[in-house]
């Protein structure tokens, strides 16, 4: 059994939250751009399982969960920034990175930035690395209700809104129980202002949200074929919103001797509807 603990670092002078577990080579998990995502809420379901392989980092991100945002800089590039701090802080010289929607982003952009620091990558439904977006994208209004009406991210939330949201996201509702929700209602009251602010910035139109997922004025996917390290694509085959499969194919395209594994039975977060063949495939490959 693992010994699982919650920790806080200082991270240039941010108190930031942190999940450790396990021992062996390190293994960050980084959770994507939801209300209430954070290292519990988004890898809770396999931070245990994968302790029993590798040393497990799994950070809440500037503004998310339990680490405050030290600034006025919402961008994912800020965010990416503060995780390369946070291993460099932690003295990590090399590590395997997994990324989860907009935390695929995060990991795909460590990985150019700072392609000596991590081993192996590992994408997971993530359609902020896949493709632009267009205003004929398929589910931009079912997912990005940002763009079309301001209430969506300006209502505080409420214990049904964040079940709903939840249900969203999950293929099997099972696994949507009144813990989790209560846990998720927790961080989503707690950082609604920060979201709010956030959302203004990066999501209120299509070239808000490209902007926010490019790197020097080109989309990430125009820049992965630079990657060198082994990536392997995890993807749910029922995710309905930008992270669709045909996008995660389009990114497969695009990464040279990039592998892919479609889990089926699972929708925008693989590793909770199929926490077991997830930990499974990611354990495969990055011992592999």
């Amino acid at each position: 059994m693992s010994s699982r603990k919650d920790r806080y670092v200082d991270v240039s002078g941010t108190k930031t939250h942190f999940i450790e577990a396990g021992q062996g080579e390190t293994l960050m998990l980084v959770h994507g751009g939801g209300l209430f995502s954070c290292a519990e809420i988004n890898w809770g379901f396999v931070i245990e399982s994968l302790a029993k392989h590798f040393h497990v980092l799994a950070a809440d991100q500037i503004g998310f969960g339990y680490t405050p945002i030290p600034h006025e800089d919402y961008s994912l590039k800020a965010r990416g920034d503060h995780l390369i701090a946070f291993l460099e802080t932690l003295n990590e010289k090399r590590v395997h990175i997994v990324g989860n929607s907009h935390g695929g982003w995060l990991a795909t952009y460590i990985s150019i930035r700072c392609p000596d620091l991590v081993r192996k990558l590992v994408i997971v439904n993530s359609g902020s690395v896949s493709s632009p977006l267009t205003i004929d994208s398929p589910g931009l209004e079912k997912e990005f209700p940002t763009m079309f009406d301001k209430s969506s991210y300006t209502t505080p939330p409420t214990l049904e809104s964040v079940r709903e949201a939840l249900l969203e996201n999950t293929f099997h509702k099972e696994l949507v129980t009144p813990e989790r929700v209560r846990k998720a209602f927790e961080i989503a009251v707690r950082n609604f202002e920060t979201h709010r602010l956030r959302t203004d910035y990066t999501e209120t139109s299509v070239e808000a949200r490209n902007r926010n997922v490019s790197i020097n004025g080109k989309h990430i996917s125009e820049h992965v074929q630079q990657l060198k390290m082994p990536v392997l694509l995890i993807w749910g085959r029922h995710d309905e919103g930008v992270a669709r499969l045909e996008n995660g194919l389009r990114l497969l395209s695009r990464i040279p001797g990039a592998e892919m594994h479609i889990l089926d039975y699972a929708k925008h977060l693989p590793m909770v509807d199929q926490s077991k063949r997830f930990v499974s495939v990611v354990t495969d490959f990055l011992n592999g």
